[in-house]
């Protein structure tokens, strides 16, 4: 049918169910109050220069609560790598080097548990919903590289040669990654329609776990700093390994 017949010529079941009085106004995009169904319901029309509204495409309140709550826990940890950069750039890892291992350690550790996030559970969600799906393939690859260098560094000391260059690197090339995901792919989540609210749960419950294995204390957990653990944790391993 042709783009100049009216909206209730081109959804036929309207012409069976609207009392005619409706319809003409339906037919002519004339706002008309509520009205009184053949069946006993009720019927208020939106209407939009003479088209009807279509259904709204944004999520229920409790699955925007749960988007917002992912991308918001994802954006954190982006701004504390960006702080721990700024922190490590401060640093003299020679005078010390105590500080300078632990910082970076607990750079590491952190952002394992965040790759691991977005690898296990966003990017295959995100793949059967946003546009581009060459988003997800680009930041997978990214993360390939991300986790190249945190091996790297997992093995080194403040002392060893090319130790700074390499968490440098490292940390400059995260931020280009977050730069993407926060322009980019971030903007197109926030527009499609995904079972957000078991995804959070998801996303909490293993981000607990990989927390765990990380040697990352929970946030306001008494004890070590984050990070410290995991820290002297791999100090002592390489000690070990020398001694043998």
């Amino acid at each position: 049918m042709g783009s100049g017949a009216s909206p209730a010529a081109r959804v036929p079941h309207l012409q069976k169910t609207l009392p005619k009085r409706l319809l003409s106004r339906y037919s002519r995009g004339i706002p008309g109050r509520q009205e009184l169904m053949p069946d006993g319901t009720t019927f208020a029309p939106d209407f939009n220069h003479g088209e009807p509204l279509m259904p709204s495409t944004r999520p229920p309140r409790a699955a925007s609560k749960a988007r917002d709550e992912i991308i918001g826990l994802l954006k954190d940890d982006h701004k504390r790598v960006k702080k721990a950069y700024r922190d490590f750039k401060k640093l003299d890892g020679e005078e010390n080097p105590e500080a300078c291992a632990e910082l970076v350690q607990r750079v590491l550790a952190e952002l394992t548990v965040h790759a691991g996030l977005e690898e296990e559970l966003l990017y295959p969600a995100a793949r059967e919903a946003i546009a581009e799906e060459a988003l997800i393939d680009e930041a997978e690859v990214e993360h390939e590289s991300i986790r190249a260098l945190i091996e790297q560094l997992k093995g080194m000391d403040p002392e060893d040669d090319k130790y700074a260059a390499r968490f440098t690197v490292l940390c400059e090339y995260t931020l280009h990654h977050v730069k993407e995901e926060e322009g980019e792919m971030f903007p197109q989540l926030q527009r499609v329609r995904l079972d957000w609210e078991s995804l959070a749960s998801e996303m909490t419950s293993r981000r607990e776990e990989l927390m765990a294995e990380a040697g990352i204390a929970p946030e306001g957990a008494a004890g070590e700093d984050t990070g410290t653990s995991a820290a002297r944790g791999g100090r002592e391993e390489r000690g070990s390994a020398a001694t043998r």
